[in-house]
């Protein structure tokens, strides 16, 4: 009787997660990142957040991207492809490399987003 109400509980969309496969994973976690990045800053964000976030151990975060800078760099790469003028206004206040190289027209979005 115990077990089925362990298995019952177990068993639960809320304590079991799906196991994916490592670039799916990755993937994930980028996502997820990048959400955090625009709603608590880029250049707030850190392992715990996204661990956090993501319900899984800073371990694993750590796991994916070993130096968070590789974390950032990505971030930032996909927020320029993606054009997510957030982020890319925290990365030219920072002037990372990759947000210095948008085009004037983003620069001037992410500008006016800095002074609003």
């Amino acid at each position: 009787m115990l077990y089925k109400i362990l298995y019952k509980y177990m068993s639960s969309e809320s304590i079991m997660r799906k196991r994916l496969d490592p670039l799916s994973r990755r993937d994930e976690l980028l996502e997820i990142a990048l959400q955090l990045a625009i709603e608590k800053g880029y250049t707030n964000l850190d392992r715990s957040m996204i661990a956090k976030k993501a319900g899984v151990s800073i371990s694993l975060i750590t796991e994916y991207f070993k130096p968070f800078k590789e974390l950032k760099k990505e971030l930032m790469f996909q927020a320029v492809k993606r054009n997510i003028v957030q982020i890319i206004a925290q990365g030219l206040s920072i002037k990372d490399p990759l947000a210095l190289k948008v085009s004037p027209r983003v620069k001037q979005q992410a500008t006016s987003f800095l002074l609003k």
